[in-house]
């Protein structure tokens, strides 16, 4: 994400280096990130990865496993494995449009595989990694997805489909991202299924506005080029909306119910 319209935006700063952020700041920050994200050609892998590998290349990913083994991962570094992975999944078949899924714990793995999915323009299916076979079957089939991801500790749910071990480090990087429009997806997610058949939610590119504006003046992120997304210190916290008076609807820094505009 860019998360610059100035340095006292980025800084999490608003006039006169407060916390605060005037209500034209925010509303200017929106506008630049609506014109990136529903463009007809907007590169999704180069928008949230490859262009914040220079010039410094700041880190992006820091991992830790139930191990305590801990793994960094530059955007350099993003930016390349998944454009081996991206290879791989080409070689495959999935071309722009597809559904993938991936059936991935929460790791640096399931990062550069929804990277090299992207970097197809392909469209990115996450499936719980505490699913059984037909809680996998009935999604991937009903979007029919083009091929599953997985790992060796999930890859008995998947008993009697094609498999394909790729060496990914072996593969040749895929020079190039695909561009896809606003209104395309990027993301299906399927609801839990509880109270009926599981539902697909379409999530469109335009969509990333909406998470930016989330982390960036909800979370209250901001990047840094040393750290990559980081929270704002403990003591500058505080809604960045409040200076005009008018509250995020009712974030945890304000009070339950929002002031009125």
């Amino acid at each position: 994400m860019n998360w610059s319209v100035s340095n006292d935006i980025t800084e999490g700063k608003g006039a006169g280096g407060t916390l605060a952020a005037t209500r034209e700041d925010v509303d200017r920050q929106i506008a630049v990130w609506q014109a990136e994200h529903t463009g007809p050609a907007v590169a999704l892998a180069d928008l949230l990865c490859d262009r914040h590998a220079a010039p410094a290349d700041p880190l992006a990913l820091r991992y830790q496993d139930a191990a305590g083994t801990t793994r960094t991962y530059s955007f350099a570094e993003l930016r390349d494995h998944s454009a081996r992975f991206a290879s791989v999944l080409r070689s495959l078949g999935v071309a722009q449009g597809d559904r993938v899924a991936t059936l991935l714990p929460k790791s640096p793995e399931l990062v550069i595989a929804t990277l090299g999915v992207w970097r197809l323009g392909a469209v990115h299916l996450p499936l719980f990694t505490a699913f059984g076979p037909k809680a996998i079957d009935f999604r991937t089939g009903h979007c029919g997805a083009h091929v599953i991801v997985t790992d060796m500790a999930n890859r008995p749910k998947l008993a009697g489909m094609d498999v394909c071990v790729a060496t990914v480090a072996a593969a040749e990087p895929l020079a190039d991202v695909a561009r896809v429009g606003g209104d395309d997806l990027f993301i299906l997610i399927y609801t839990s299924g509880t109270t009926g058949q599981p539902k697909g939610v379409e999530v469109p590119v335009r969509a990333l506005t909406s998470f930016a504006v989330y982390m960036r003046f909800g979370l209250m992120c901001a990047m840094t080029t040393s750290t990559g997304i980081s929270r704002i210190p403990a003591g500058r916290t505080g809604c960045s909306m409040r200076s005009s008076g008018r509250c995020c609807s009712g974030c945890p820094h304000c009070s339950s119910t929002p002031p009125s505009p």
